[in-house]
């Protein structure tokens, strides 16, 4: 059994690459709109989810009651607080441990870029600057820029749209057009439109990598010729591998062989000289 600790992109997307080579695994998601994505972009034969968030404990007795032989950590790679506690649950229960990096977003040469060692370095800068703020960071973040309420008035925050993230936008004070609940990924042209029709004068990203979009914010706020706020670097475990590092660790220790198909051809007293060219290919 391999165990994903999952709640992005490539998380989904191992989990589907392993349903379609008939391997079971367990799925573990942290809210309940996780839950729901995995349900319809997962197969249930070979799949099953766990919703909920586990500390390290939790995590460790997840990972025996599975029986799991391998734990794959494809996490956000800004939550490095749950990362450490699936490595060290991983290695109490003595399984093999992988973690997936995102590769890394090529940052643009572009003088409106602008850089933050964290949430709160960046919600500082934005109490001086005016203008409508598009805030791409979740929810997680949301109450470090609502706690300035000048800043609070020009936000307009993108959080998945589950109530996870709803109730969060209301507790910081942030109701009806300021919330853009939506789902990723996110086009360069779908930034553009959110630019123009709430009059957005600078963008909040995280480097999230190109599979969380941080390519396409860019580009959005370059043709825009507005301001771009980058929280950080993204974080990456030096041992990590990509994605297609992991499926290639997955063949190689699983293998395909449950979906491989085998024909039994008769070709009579003849022997192989018979075979037509369809038995043959």
């Amino acid at each position: 059994m391999i165990v994903i600790f999952a709640g992005t992109t490539e998380g989904r997307e191992l989990s589907d690459w392993l349903s379609k080579r008939g391997i079971r695994h367990a799925v573990c998601v942290a809210t309940e709109y996780g839950e729901r994505i995995m349900q319809d972009s997962g197969d249930g034969q070979f799949m099953t989810i766990h919703e909920g968030r586990m500390n390290e404990e939790e995590m460790y007795g997840f990972i025996k009651d599975q029986d799991a032989d391998m734990v794959i950590d494809a996490t956000h790679p800004y939550a490095t607080e749950v990362g450490v506690n699936i490595l060290n649950a991983a290695q109490k229960a003595q399984v093999c441990h992988y973690r997936v990096r995102r590769e890394s977003t090529a940052m643009a040469d572009y003088e409106k870029i602008k850089y933050f060692k964290d949430a709160k370095d960046c919600a500082a800068y934005l109490a001086e600057t005016g203008g409508n703020i598009l805030l791409t960071t979740g929810s997680k973040d949301l109450p470090v820029y609502a706690e300035n309420e000048e800043v609070r008035k020009r936000l307009y925050a993108r959080v998945l749209p589950g109530k996870e993230g709803i109730e969060a936008c209301e507790i910081c004070g942030i109701s009806g057009k300021h919330i853009i609940a939506m789902q990723g990924p996110f086009s360069e042209e779908l930034n553009l439109a959110l630019i123009r029709q709430y009059d957005i004068s600078r963008i909040v990203s995280k480097d999230s990598g190109k599979t969380g979009g941080t390519d396409e914010k860019i580009s959005a706020a370059i043709k825009a010729g507005i301001e771009i706020c980058i929280i950080g670097g993204k974080k990456e475990d030096p041992q990590g591998v990509s994605l297609p590092e992991m499926e290639r660790v997955l063949e190689q220790k699983y293998g395909t062989s449950r979906t491989r198909k085998i024909s039994i051809i008769s070709c009579g007293m003849a022997g192989k000289g018979s075979l037509t060219g369809g038995a043959k290919a």
